[in-house]
């Protein structure tokens, strides 16, 4: 993992030469600049970077249920999502999406609960991620659709 200044350095000479002056302000650019240190960190937790998100004021405008996206139930392949028993979005959407798949009746399409994960599965617990997606991809897990309320997990609303 790159030094913190590494970091920020690399980020920042990306945001000004990839964001369009016109759109971003340069508060907006120091933002998504922060946002993107906080995910690549390999130390952070996703609580944070959720609290910070929202603090900035980041929605989704496009979400993945729409039809034009994961939301269009003739996709032609098996969909699998995964995310963390911690996560603090919960498996809204994700289980609509599965549900809707056409594979889901043959237990193709799948949602997956990570143990011991917050929002980044593959940083808090990339043993068990890798067991999911392997027998996900080899056909050899089936019929799993594992919900996971929101309220389930409450995330502390510190950036510490």
């Amino acid at each position: 993992m790159a030094p913190a200044w590494i970091q920020r350095r690399v980020l920042t000479g990306v945001m000004n030469t990839r964001l369009d002056d016109a759109i971003f302000t340069p508060e907006e650019k120091a933002a998504v600049s922060l946002h993107l240190q906080l995910f690549l960190s390999a130390y952070s937790h996703s609580e944070r970077i959720v609290y910070f998100q929202v603090m900035v004021g980041y929605y989704l405008i496009h979400p993945l249920t729409a039809a034009d996206r994961l939301g269009n139930p003739d996709l032609p392949f098996p969909i699998g999502i995964a995310f963390g028993d911690r996560d603090v979005f919960g498996s809204q959407g994700a289980d609509q999406i599965v549900r809707t798949s056409q594979f889901f009746k043959s237990g193709e399409s799948q949602l997956f609960k990570i143990d011991n994960s917050c929002h980044t599965t593959h940083f808090d617990n990339p043993e068990h991620l890798s067991e999911v997606l392997l027998g996900f991809f080899l056909g050899t897990k089936k019929h799993y659709f594992e919900e996971k309320p929101r309220i389930e997990y409450t995330p502390k609303r510190t950036l510490e």
